[in-house]
């Protein structure tokens, strides 16, 4: 259920039907700049341009996104993406689709971490447009990131998956995704992997869809090189914990032998 509260329903009541229209066109991307704006009212809404200034000056509502843009307020933005879905109904798609199409355009000038970040925004919409498409486009991004651009990359990653109205609430492809992110960011703590272990053996064992079994192969491959790391003398009780992940491992790929001390021999790129 979207957020609502007495203030909110208050302010909408006091807007015209086109402002109405244009708070919830302008909810749907992330964060809007007047260049998103104004491809949005040219493909969907033209009201937005003669109110956009007032919208931005809506100071209670609306603030400065990073000296790039605007974004609303996080759970007026939520109440507005509820409205939006009322007011668009079947056009959103085509909006997500724009937006998506907006995103992956090459632009000249920008820098590497512009175009990172609207490859994530990308993600977002695509999200909307197709979930399934979209979990292979965020796999692929973890295969073919730098290391040391992990971290950032997956915090980016489950911010844009948390964004509303969230798609993967309750997905074990968003469990999944948590999971890597923390595994690597306490990869020297113990503690912590032991409790990621146990997390993922009670996971369920994959859907039949790919990007689920992949996504699962992944994590058990990290979680198995974490602990090998982390535990390099493998006391008993952890060699077992090992060879379980192992064991679910091969169940997965079958792309690895069983040695006697545990170690993996070899895992299929």
């Amino acid at each position: 259920m979207a957020f609502t509260n007495p203030i909110y329903d208050l302010f909408w009541d006091s807007l015209s039907q086109k402002e109405q229209e244009v708070y919830a066109l302008l909810s749907i991307p992330a964060w809007f700049n007047e260049d998103i704006a104004n491809g949005l009212a040219t493909r969907f809404n033209s009201s937005v341009t003669d109110n956009f200034y007032d919208v931005v000056r809506e100071i209670d509502f609306v603030s400065r996104f990073e000296k790039k843009g605007w974004n609303f307020e996080p759970r007026f933005s939520e109440f507005l993406l509820a409205k939006a879905e009322t007011l668009y109904q079947t056009r959103l798609t085509q909006i997500h689709e724009y937006l998506y199409s907006y995103y992956t355009t090459p632009k000249d000038g920008i820098s590497l971490a512009r175009k990172r970040e609207e490859t994530y925004l990308s993600f977002y919409h695509l999200i909307h447009i197709d979930p399934v498409e979209a979990k292979s486009a965020i796999l692929n991004s973890l295969d073919t990131s730098d290391e040391k651009f992990l971290i950032p990359v997956l915090r980016s990653l489950v911010y844009i998956c948390q964004l509303p109205p969230v798609k993967f609430e309750g997905d074990s492809f968003y469990t999944f995704l948590k999971l890597y992110l923390s595994a690597i960011e306490n990869r020297n703590d113990k503690d912590v992997l032991k409790g990621i272990v146990e997390q993922v053996e009670n996971i369920r064992e994959g859907t039949g869809d790919e990007t689920h079994v992949l996504f699962q192969k992944q994590l058990m491959l990290l979680l198995v090189r974490l602990y090998e790391s982390a535990y390099p003398n493998k006391p008993k009780n952890i060699l077992k914990k090992l060879k379980k992940l192992k064991h679910r491992l091969n169940h997965l790929t079958g792309g690895y032998s069983n040695d006697e001390d545990g170690d993996i021999e070899a895992v299929p790129a």
